[in-house]
């Protein structure tokens, strides 16, 4: 009762609202109680964290005078400030720059505007399943029913209905600089006519952005052991990932304030996270779980809760920084990466491929990925394989790189023997690295 060094307040004896007392008999005077509480939350000893020392933001006041009469008040301090809308809706249909539409059950059309949270009546024709809401370059928004898998406006306001999903992203550094391709996810990809394959087909939906700021884009989705996996455009991981567990849903990729450090947010269970890639996260409550997650205007939302992403106690930025906000990105559904890009200006080096490894190592599956990053064009690269007594025992090369990025080649290990071998890296016939290998049991 004494752990944390709460003093005592005065209190309604019926209510338990606070009471403006100093002292005992102010507070008597005043028809009040007068108690020690105890405070348990994430600052307390012991604290109400998770069980990975996540902040909870709960916390609990312990209302008692030792006695037989425990009150308990809990509370809930949010990170990120937020606002509730209580509204019985069917689904969303879509948004404009500051407002949310949604289809009601009797057919009819609301928007929410967010500067005022106030509802209004916004169409008078009735929206079918397939009904759909789009913003136009003056933000205007008009309502489309449509029997294709999605449709949007593109950058001239043309409404395109497609029967298979695309998106639109900077993803080759070519001589005539950046370029914006299209990206077909079917279980490949296809980038200038080089069919790159993967193994997941995200049905939770593809989201584009340049999270490693190298000026290109990048693809993340969550598969199916729910993590969030990130693919430079090649079909090579991103640093870092995969990333997390139990992860569902559309990934959101939005910056921090100051900084215009990535932040990802993605729903985790009955949370969405937000996620920094240096390693920190926030976690707050989700209320509608069968929502998509939305950036509309400065607010993050599942359709039920709108977080202010931009309050001046938040870490957040919209604005031009929107990266990724919606499923199919922004409020015309044009699956296009927003980012504005800028490439990084590589200074020239001694060596032609660096942060040469493979992974995993030791190899114990029948397979590792080599892995490595090219600092200047250049046209194949070949790999040697030597066992201890640095006989050659296996060599293979790989065309088509991608420069100014990291490139892989696969090698099966099923006619080798278990031990340490080296493998060494060439450009133009010119040793770059060599490392250490080693094939398990």
């Amino acid at each position: 009762h004494y752990a944390n060094n709460i003093s005592y307040k005065c209190f309604d004896p019926e209510s338990y609202a606070l009471i403006e007392a100093s002292y005992f008999g102010e507070c008597d005077n005043n028809g009040g109680i007068w108690l020690k509480t105890e405070i348990f939350d994430q600052y307390s000893n012991p604290n109400s964290n998770l069980n990975d020392n996540t902040k909870s933001f709960f916390s609990f006041e312990i209302l008692d005078s030792i006695s037989t009469n425990t009150k308990v008040k809990a509370y809930y301090n949010s990170s990120i400030p937020y606002t509730d809308i209580d509204y019985n809706y069917e689904k969303i249909l879509g948004t404009s720059n500051s407002e949310v539409f949604f289809g009601l059950n009797d057919m009819t059309i609301f928007d929410l505007n967010l500067i005022n949270f106030d509802f209004s009546q916004s169409f008078d024709d009735l929206y079918s399943e397939n009904s759909i809401v789009l913003t136009n370059s003056q933000q205007e928004s008009n309502i489309y029913t449509t029997d294709s898998i999605f449709a949007y406006l593109d950058s001239d306001d043309n409404l395109v209905e497609l029967d298979s999903e695309v998106w639109f992203g900077t993803f080759l550094n070519t001589d005539n600089n950046l370029q914006v391709q299209e990206l077909t996810y079917n279980n490949k990809f296809i980038i200038e006519g080089l069919e790159v394959f993967t193994e997941y087909h995200p049905a939770d939906g593809v989201s584009i952005a340049d999270i490693d700021k190298d000026g290109l884009d990048e693809i993340i989705f969550v598969n199916l052991d729910g993590q969030i996996i990130a693919y430079n455009g090649n079909g090579t991981l991103v640093n870092g990932f995969p990333m997390g567990t139990n992860y569902h849903g559309v990934v959101l990729i939005i910056s921090e304030k100051d900084t215009d450090d990535v932040v990802i947010i993605c729903r985790n269970l009955s949370h969405i996270d937000f996620v920094w890639l240096n390693g920190d996260l926030i976690s707050v409550p989700s209320i509608n779980e069968e929502s998509d997650l939305m950036v509309v205007s400065d607010y993050l939302t599942d359709g039920s809760r709108y977080y202010n992403l931009t309050d001046e106690e938040s870490f957040f930025q919209t604005g031009d920084k929107q990266y990724w906000v919606q499923r199919y990105n922004n409020h015309s559904h044009f699956p296009l990466a927003s980012e504005t890009h800028d490439p990084i200006i590589y200074l020239p080096t001694d060596k032609i491929i660096t942060s040469f490894y493979n992974y995993p190592n030791p190899i114990k599956e029948g397979k590792t990925k080599f892995r490595f990053f090219i600092n200047e064009p250049t046209d194949d690269i070949d790999i040697n394989i030597y066992n201890i007594s640095g006989n050659l025992v296996d060599s293979f090369s790989k065309d088509n790189l991608i420069s100014y990025e990291y490139n892989e080649i696969e090698w099966s290990t099923d006619n080798f023997l278990p031990g340490l071998y080296f493998a060494e890296i060439l450009s133009s016939n010119i040793q770059q690295e060599i490392i250490k290998v080693v094939i398990g049991h």
